[in-house]
């Protein structure tokens, strides 16, 4: 074993080395990269070993003298990931031309499988608009990887294809990271520590993986079906430009390096523009924000809502795709996404390998008469409506019989519409609705996919109402008896009770829901069930589990390590909320330390009201503190700690080993939380007074809980100069 670590290492070494200089063609790389997989074990969760051949999940058996390809049990924790419905892959027919599409959720059909999965809707036109019969085997892969697409391509061969559909490009992230050299990363990391990181040098650093992840992903495909008559067709997704924004932690600082202090104070001026609606302001705002933090979405997300208001698309989608790439800078969670860096690469080697390919963003532009991709087209980021799904498998078909029948013009398949089920896409709607909650998206967008839910079929609002009386519920998901409501609906079996751990007492899906709810006057008691299961008593509330912090699931990457037993916070604010009962004072607890210490102090504030200033220390230290009634409100309370920006050049004068070094350069950790509890005063001998709900906040009204947002508490002291 360590013979073979030690010569894998000499021949990796050797190859960075080697890439680095220029001095290795990606043939090359390619070659020495296939000679490296054949050692390497498959990641967990990804298809036990066997000696056996298959296609994924699927191994060869001999069925009534018929050779086919059936779902192998010795795989069941993959199935999840894969086609639900398809169980055997039967031997090819020889009157059959056999379509294989493979890709990743976004080819799937994520919300509308299986009866509106890309692969059924292929078929389904090529059936009405093709001479000869067709049959399209569904290989699409939840969060599957290009390497493993590669593999699942060579192992699709023994299905006898006669095109290959690739489409992918949103789960690249990680392969493009790691087509960075280590003398790559290491001058990503000089640059950054720098303090004057230049981001045309970074930038470029990056395009360069790009170009070679695409050459040497397109290298290894040539490999594989060089010999076999076969057309291939590449599919180039889009991204949700117009609907799909940052999150609340992607609107935050990071890359403390650069001229942090003023990009606060820019962004504080900034959102005062937006809520003026000041555009000719905000756009000279965001400008300035990107001159001083390249790497960050939120100066080119700001200036493209000014050129939108302006009507210059052509700009506007510039930069929103600029935003969108930024992403890849970060070290911590974002939603996947294709990069648009991506495109021109893939395009290339396309030409160069006669390989077909349907460029979404331009399919999509072409059907919204020059417009940006909008929520009419997605469901999220990258996962698709009815619409997108169609509008994306009839270009996929044109692609096709073109290249099958040889003529220079695309066939007209205009007409073709999917006939959806108004129950499936209300279902559709409303788990989207919890998936972009959970992304940290705004409560327009959320308040949009809950009423197309409702508004595609009106029984959907006992689902909501089960929905919001779990979500308050201290209950466990499965043993709550609204639970009853999902018996036989798809909800469940499309994966509702995954977003259990992220369910939460405030949140802008609730909100959400309960305006809706309200309007159709079945909310009278939900002001009762958020005071009777949360109001806080004479012992200890816990306020570091999930169901009082405010974050969404990718603004929790950070958040509570169970193996480290703390909260980490790389936000400069972490905010929980906790529900009182307007009757007594509160008293509450936090042990916390920041590391590397700072001089300037961090500062607790509740309902906006500034309770307490706490020094930085690097060490553990526990303080306790009194929260008025007078800075109470009787219902929800939202309790915030702003942390204090890093005194010093993170990591400056520390030698990089590894490119994970980048993290504590790029989003390092402000303030770290071993524990936060909540307790009144006084032990309350009898349940809290429930008659008078008009002093109660209500949550569901749609409206965000008020804060005084006289000043911003960041801005204050001299420019941080590294």
């Amino acid at each position: 074993m360590k013979e073979n670590f030690n010569s894998r290492k000499e021949l990796t070494d050797s190859m960075a080395n080697a890439i680095y200089h220029g001095e290795m063609s990606n043939e090359k790389i390619a070659g020495l990269l296939s000679k490296l997989n054949k050692d390497s074990k498959s990641p967990p969760n990804r298809e036990a070993k066997t000696n056996e051949k298959k296609v994924g999940i699927f191994t060869l058996r001999n069925i009534d003298g018929e050779n086919c390809f059936v779902r192998d049990q010795k795989f069941k924790a993959d199935f999840p990931y894969w086609n639900k419905t398809m169980n055997v892959i039967k031997e090819k027919s020889p009157k059959k031309k056999r379509v294989v599409l493979l890709g990743e959720s976004v080819a799937r059909g994520w919300l509308y499988e299986p009866l509106h999965a890309p692969a059924e809707v292929l078929e389904d036109i090529l059936h009405q608009h093709f001479s000869q019969d067709i049959e399209v085997v569904d290989l699409a892969v939840t969060s599957i990887n290009a390497r493993e697409i590669l593999e699942l391509c060579e192992e699709a061969l023994a299905l006898s294809p006669d095109a290959f559909v690739i489409y992918a490009g949103n789960n690249w992230k990680q392969s493009v990271i790691a087509c960075l050299t280590d003398a790559e990363g290491y001058e990503i990391y000089r640059e950054l520590v720098s303090g004057k990181p230049g981001y045309a040098v970074i930038s470029t650093l990056v395009s360069k993986a790009f170009s070679r992840m695409v050459d040497i992903f397109f290298i290894q495909l040539k490999r594989i079906t060089s010999g076999r008559n076969l057309e291939m067709v590449f599919i180039i997704p889009a991204f949700n430009l117009m609907d799909f924004q940052s999150s609340e932690i992607e609107k935050e600082m990071f890359m403390p390096n650069l001229k942090a202090r003023a990009w606060m104070q820019a962004r504080a001026q900034g959102l005062n523009f937006l809520e003026k609606n000041d555009l000719e302001s905000l756009a000279k705002l965001a400008q300035e924000l990107i001159d001083l933090n390249s790497f960050h979405s939120l100066g080119y997300e700001w200036l493209a809502k000014c050129k939108l208001a302006a009507g210059d698309l052509k700009s506007a989608k510039k930069l929103l795709e600029t935003a969108c790439q930024t992403a890849i800078y970060r070290v911590t969670s974002t939603s996947s996404r294709f990069f648009v860096g991506l495109k021109e690469p893939i395009v290339k080697n396309c030409h160069a390998n006669k390989v077909h390919y349907v460029t979404m963003d331009e399919v999509f532009e072409q059907h919204l008469n020059g417009g940006l991709p909008d929520r009419t087209l997605f469901l999220d980021y990258s996962h698709l409506t009815i619409k997108g799904i169609e509008l994306s498998m009839i270009a996929c078909a044109k692609t096709l019989i073109k290249a099958w029948s040889g003529a220079e013009a695309e066939p007209q398949i205009d007409s073709y519409e999917i006939k959806c089920d108004p129950q499936m896409a209300s279902t559709a709607h409303f788990l989207a609705a919890m998936h972009n909650n959970l992304c940290g998206q705004s409560f327009e967008i959320i308040d949009y996919h809950c009423r197309k839910a409702f508004e595609y079929d009106k029984r959907i609002l006992s689902k909501m109402n089960a929905y919001i009386r779990m979500s308050l519920s201290k209950t466990p998901w499965k043993i709550n008896k609204e639970s009853l409501a999902f018996v036989g609906n798809n909800l469940i079996q499309m994966g509702m009770f995954r977003y259990e751990p992220h369910a939460k007492i405030h949140s802008a899906l609730l909100r959400s829901i309960g305006k809706i709810l309200r309007e159709n006057n079945l909310a009278e008691d939900l002001d009762v069930i958020l005071l009777e299961e949360h109001t806080i008593s004479g012992e200890e509330t816990d306020l570091l589990t999930t169901k009082y912090a405010a974050d969404s699931m990718l603004c929790m990457t950070e958040l509570l390590a169970k193996e480290k037993g703390f909260y980490s916070e790389i936000k400069l604010e972490s905010k929980f909320y906790f529900v009182a009962s307007f009757q007594h004072s509160v008293l509450a607890k936090l042990t916390y330390r920041v590391p590397g210490g700072s001089a300037d102090k961090i500062k607790l504030v509740v309902n906006g009201k500034l309770q307490v200033e706490l020094p930085a220390h690097p060490k553990w230290s526990t303080h306790s503190f009194d929260i008025p009634l007078s800075d109470l409100q009787s219902g929800i309370n939202e309790l915030s700690i702003h942390w204090v920006l890093p005194s010093s050049g993170t990591g400056k004068n520390k030698p990089m080993t590894s490119i994970t070094d980048l993290n504590e350069v790029i989003s390092p950790v402000l303030g770290e939380i071993q524990a936060l509890s909540v307790r009144e005063e006084e032990h309350l001998l009898s349940k809290p007074s429930i008659n008078n709900l008009s002093e109660v906040i209500n949550i569901f009204s749609g409206e965000e809980i008020e804060r005084d947002r006289s000043g911003d508490l960041f801005v204050e002291g001299e420019e941080l100069i590294i």
